[in-house]
C-alpha cells in the first residue's frame, strides 16, 4: 500500500496507511499573525504551529467509514523540521484515533 512517513526534528517516524483509505494527508498548519500587516482579532497572540498527519477510508457502501489520525495536533515552534516521505508500505504506524465518518450522500 502507499504511506507516509512523517518525521519530527529527525524522532521516530510515523508511518501513516492503511489498505481501506481512499484519502491520506499530512501537513504543518501556521494560523495566527503571521506577519506584521496581519489583521489578527488578538493582535499579540502567538501563532498556533501545528502538525497532523491522516486518512479518510473508503470502503464498500455497506461498511462504515473512518476519519483516521496518527498524528493529531503535535504542536510546533520555529526551527523545528518536518520530513514528510511518499512510501511503500505494509507495516504502517498504528494510528492515535479513529472516528467514524458521515455516511456519503
Amino acid at each position: 500500500m502507499l504511506g507516509l512517513k512523517v518525521s519530527i526534528n529527525g524522532g521516530e517516524p510515523v508511518v501513516c496507511g492503511a489498505e481501506d483509505l481512499g484519502v491520506l494527508m499530512a501537513g504543518v498548519h501556521l494560523a495566527g499573525q503571521l506577519g506584521e500587516r496581519t489583521q489578527h482579532p488578538r493582535p499579540g497572540e502567538a501563532p498556533d504551529l501545528w502538525m497532523r498527519a491522516g486518512g479518510l477510508t473508503s470502503r464498500p457502501d455497506d461498511q462504515g467509514d473512518e476519519h483516521i489520525n496518527w498524528i493529531h495536533h503535535h504542536a510546533l515552534k520555529v526551527g523545528d523540521s518536518v520530513t514528510i516521505e511518499i512510501v511503500r508500505t505494509e507495516t504502517p504506524s498504528e494510528p492515535v484515533d479513529r472516528t467514524p465518518a458521515r455516511q456519503r450522500a
